[in-house]
């Protein structure tokens, strides 16, 4: 599993270092190259955390809602809203 990950990246790592011959700047074209390739991936990552935060926030807002309520209809109700988001 690890050379599935490691073997392509030493490639590339090699090919920055031979384009420039100083490690101190391979390894920053490198980090430039990895994170333009992983851009993708933390966007999705990032709007995803956001639509998770909004929906918490509703969440709390129907709980805050039925809080003083403990009777089990009210219970239900509470559910059903949660579900309906």
């Amino acid at each position: 599993m690890f050379d599935l990950f490691a073997t392509p990246l030493g490639w590339i790592m090699k090919l920055c270092y031979k384009l420039v011959d100083n490690y101190a700047l391979a390894l920053l074209i490198f980090t430039v190259i990895t994170r333009v390739i992983m851009l993708p991936l933390n966007i999705k990552q990032q709007k995803s955390s956001a639509n998770q935060m909004r929906l918490t926030a509703k969440v709390n807002k129907i709980k805050a809602k039925y809080a003083g309520q403990n009777t089990r209809e009210s219970q239900q109700k509470m559910q059903q809203e949660i579900q309906e988001l």
